[in-house]
């Protein structure tokens, strides 16, 4: 380095543009840095979501999933598949092994499911395909609330709010929960449909039959074409009113054997009814038509009055506090809008506490400058020195948000405490270099010579201790899997400032000390002009800081020096102190270890932060109806206020998703309770969980279960041959692992046994009649949950809405009219439901799962008052020493699996570093045993 601090030294005005240009473009790149929560990651998850009305877990399984699973395992890369089936939808979640990009496992995932679209059922809606993107989650939930109900607030906000917000810069999406969209129903009476001979799915064909507007061509002439368009979409309700579903004649017969069994003679004829002269038989004669609301799937409320929420996702590129603060904006000058008794909230702003956190680095590195400036005037007595030592911190710092710009990182939780722990490093090699200086000026020689000198002497040593200090770094940036991805930022940047730090050293330190150290030969030359004017008002200040805080100080120092003195001397004394000494440290070792493996020292992998945030789960027994749900959610809402008064708001979304990407569950109500800010309150959300759990068992028939932020979540997965027998395994382990110390809220959410009605199909009967099982499951599905026929878009608004076909509300709710229902005729005589299916009620599993293509149930375990990984090793260690029978055994889930593999990333990380270290320290000191002692 000798060449680069000659050049410092010898040509300053030169050296100093350089790094001024460095500096300007690391203001620059600090300007555009995004700033985020996490950095930026490509987890290779692939979820694929399908949803299936009106089908059980069951059929979603079989008919679904397992079809998913045999054409993706055609997939190379996959880590492990995880398959959930529930009532109306289902899931396949693909992991793929790391360093497999995201990307393109996602565009194999969707071309192997349409390659096998044509086999899943024909009433399956198109299967969704997304890639798990950290940074594509919420920055911001908002709560619309007011007195003109859910369903009103609903429209204003898809129609007005939601097409405004998106016209921010850099928001991505906005999703909407509660309330109910618009849709055109189609209420069918079964017994009109019946006395008319007509199929319910007669009505459904016409529907999509009439309501068609395309493009019939061009018609040419000479001078011009003209484009001929057919249109015949709905334009009224009227329209579909008096829409031709059918004729009243008669249908082809049966054979006799069918017949004779069926009992149906010749001719049935229609008797009281009059489709008219012409013989056609309209929707209206069967039918009625209702511009109405979809049905009630979900209730959101905020503080106990119905609201509607909404979510913002920020484009992937764009920077999330810009986007949160814009969208605040624009949100603040729409509630001047809002109609009247209405009132818009930004609830939960996730960017406050990564802006916060910036803010804190920045206040921490202000601070650093201006303790680092008093200290050093404690210890070099002058205050050019300290001078030359403060002015590296800003210029290290802005060179390296440089490095982070160059490298694409964003300013993120990581690197901004990568940032806080390389403060203390960004000033290590100046202050070496400008004491040791100060020690050469004191020599006689001139600054330029003794700067010069002063770096050469101590090149060698800031070398290898940056050195030391980057190799023990890297390896945390080279760990492998989902936590290298996280650590990578964070390693680098440290080693950034590292480097930054050394060349500063070698070229800005000496540079500055050679211009402002005082030249021994003009030590007792008295100021003159305004520096003799500065010098006489200044005197007082010198001399108390000289003569008075100065002496006091270095008698303090030179006390405590004589003492670590006479201390060394003892342990050097003979090799009995020496080789105490040694036990001392190798006890203080051990000591150490026992305490992180002996649990008194938490041991987790996400540490826990209060971010003012608490959730709260609601599990009603499965088939609980959704009113039954919002009962018990408001009995724990009602706890929660009147047990915990530091509760700032409580957003609460009854039939809301019971686990990631596992659809809605009537029988599941989620609650976020946001406490007021740490500064206005006396407990942490820890301490308001464990106050709430005894009342939460006041609520009859409900597990309810509550986390702080986003906590440490261990999940088991438990398998086995069959559903039943994985189910009984779980019921027979959750109360030993209930009892690990730690272990709290043991659960399998939406898992368990519910009553269901059956209709058996006789495929032998239904083929002889001409009916197949899916014409017969179709049937059902649009009878009672209804099917989309169609979009209804109102003549004078831009607004589409679906038309939904389903029976009337008592026939759906009434088992004996569905087995009523015509699902064809033969020779003006129905077959009903009821002559090709048996009612039977049975006990089925209310979610299947499976994992790796074997039948599974997921246990989950919040840790509370023990580190996450000590409680998953006691668990693991646990399940290790159970019999399991054949064909069935445990594993880690996902989340568990993550925390397993990065706590053993950490371990071979600093184990790597160790042994650099150590390799580097050999070759520094050309010996095998010195590096043993440092």
């Amino acid at each position: 380095m000798s060449p680069l601090t000659r050049l410092s030294i010898s040509r300053p005005i030169l050296m100093l543009m350089l790094i001024f240009i460095l500096v300007l473009f690391g203001v620059q790149s600090y300007t555009g840095l995004n700033i985020e929560n996490m950095p930026e990651t490509d987890i290779p998850i692939v979820t694929v979501l399908v949803t299936y009305p009106g089908a059980t877990p069951q059929d979603v399984t079989d008919n679904v999933l397992r079809p998913m699973e045999d054409a993706v395992s055609a997939i190379s890369g996959i880590k492990r598949m995880n398959a959930t089936g529930q009532e109306n939808f289902g899931s396949l979640v693909i992991e793929f092994a790391d360093g497999t990009d995201g990307q393109q496992a996602a565009i194999d995932v969707d071309r192997e499911i349409k390659a096998i679209r044509s086999d899943l059922p024909d009433g399956i809606q198109e299967p969704r395909i997304e890639k798990l993107d950290l940074n594509a989650q919420p920055i911001l939930f908002m709560m619309l609330s007011g007195p003109q109900g859910a369903d009103a607030l609903y429209n204003l906000a898809d129609t007005v709010l939601v097409p405004r917000l998106q016209t921010v810069n850099g928001v991505g999406s906005i999703n909407i929960s509660g309330g109910r969209e618009r849709q055109v129903q189609v209420r069918v009476n079964p017994a009109q449909l019946a006395a008319y001979n007509l199929p319910l799915t007669a009505v459904g064909n016409a529907l999509e039959r009439e309501n068609v507007t395309a493009t019939a061509g061009n018609v040419d002439s000479q001078d011009e074409s003209i484009a001929v368009r057919s249109v015949g979409e709905f334009q009224s309700l009227a329209d579909i009113e008096n829409l031709v579903v059918g004729t009243a004649f008669g249908t082809a017969p049966l054979p006799p054997s069918i017949a004779n069994e069926l009992d149906i003679p010749d001719i049935v004829p229609v008797e009281g009814l009059d489709p008219g002269e012409t013989g056609l038989i309209y929707m209206r004669n069967i039918a009625a038509v209702h511009d109405d609301f979809e049905d009630t799937t979900r209730i959101v409320r905020h503080n106990g009055q119905e609201a509607v929420m909404l979510t913002v996702v920020k484009a992937g590129d764009a920077n999330a506090v810009e986007v949160a603060q814009a969208v605040k904006a624009e949100v603040d000058a729409f509630s001047a809008e809002l109609p009247p008794g209405a009132d818009l909230q930004v609830i939960i702003d996730d960017t406050l506490f990564t802006q916060a956190a910036v803010e804190g680095v920045q206040g921490d590195l202000i601070a650093a400058i201006i303790i680092t400036g008093i200290v050093l005037l404690f210890f070099l007595h002058t205050i050019n020195s300290a001078a030359v030592v403060v002015m590296t911190v800003p210029v290290a710092l802005a060179i390296t948000f440089l490095g982070m710009a160059l490298f694409g990182f964003t300013l993120n939780t990581l690197t901004l405490l990568a940032l806080t722990v390389a403060i203390g490093s960004l000033v290590d090699d100046a202050i070496v270099i400008t004491e040791n200086t100060e020690r050469h000026t004191q020599m006689g020689k001139s600054p330029r010579q003794a700067a010069f000198d002063a770096t050469n002497e101590l090149g060698f040593t800031s070398l290898a201790t940056t050195a030391v200090g980057v190799i023990v770094y890297i390896p945390v940036a080279m760990m492998e899997g989902t936590v290298g991805q996280f650590f990578y930022p964070y390693g680098i940047t440290v080693a950034i400032a590292f480097l930054v730090s050394l060349f500063l050293a070698f070229t800005l330190t000496p540079l500055l000390a050679s211009w402002w150290m005082l030249d021994p030969a003009q030590a007792d030359r008295p100021p003159r002009g305004l520096l003799k004017v500065f010098a006489i008002l200044t005197r007082p200040l010198v001399w108390l800081w000289f003569k008075v805080i100065i002496r006091i100080f270095e008698g303090f120092f030179t006390a405590l020096a004589d003492g670590y003195r006479r201390l060394l001397g003892l342990a050097l004394k003979n090799p009995l102190t020496q080789l105490l000494v040694v036990a001392i440290c190798a006890a203080a070792v051990y000591g150490g270890i026992w305490f992180i493996q002996s649990g008194r020292v938490a041991n987790e992998f996400v540490p826990y932060q209060d971010d003012a945030l608490i959730t709260v789960t609601v599990e009603m027994p499965p088939g609980a109806s959704l009113a039954a749900t919002d009962r018990a959610a408001q009995r724990v809402e009602a706890i929660i206020r009147r047990e915990a008064p530091e509760t700032g708001a409580i957003l609460t979304m009854v039939g809301a998703e019971s686990n990631t990407a596992q659809g809605n569950s009537r029988n599941f109500a989620n609650l976020t309770v946001v406490l007021n800010d740490k500064r206005l309150r006396d407990r942490s959300p820890l301490q308001v969980i464990r106050e709430l759990r005894p009342h939460f068992a006041a609520v009859p028939g409900a597990n309810i279960y509550a986390v702080a932020g986003d906590a440490d979540l261990l999940d088991f997965e438990l398998y086995g041959p069959d559903p039943e027998s994985v189910l009984a395994l779980a019921n027979q382990l959750m109360p030993q692992i209930a009892t690990v110390p730690g272990a709290a809220d043991v659960r399998t959410p939406g898992v368990g046994r519910a009553v269901q009605e059956q209709l058996v199909i006789d495929r032998g009967r239904a083929k002889e009649l001409g009916l197949s099982s899916g014409q017969i499951a179709g049937t059902l599905r649009t009878a009672i949950n209804g099917t989309t026929e169609g979009t209804f878009s109102p003549p004078d608004s831009s607004d589409e809405f679906d038309i939904v076909l389903r029976l009337v509300e008592d026939a759906r709710r009434d088992l004996g009219q569905i087995m009523q229902i015509p699902l064809g005729y033969v020779q003006n005589t129905p077959i009903r439901v009821g002559q090709v299916a048996d009612l039977e009620a049975a006990v089925v599993s209310s979610r299947i799962q499976r994992a790796n293509r074997q039948y599974a149930v997921t246990v989950y375990v919040t840790p509370l008052g023990r580190g996450s990984t000590d409680v998953l090793n006691d668990i693991t260690a646990l399940l290790d020493d159970v019999n399991f029978a054949p064909g069935s055994g445990y594993g880690l889930g996902a989340e568990s699996q993550r925390i397993s593999e990065g706590n053993s990333q950490l371990i071979i990380a600093l184990g790597t570093a160790l042994v650099l270290v150590y390799i580097l320290m050999v070759g520094l000191y050309e010996s095998f045993l010195q590096p043993l002692a440092v």
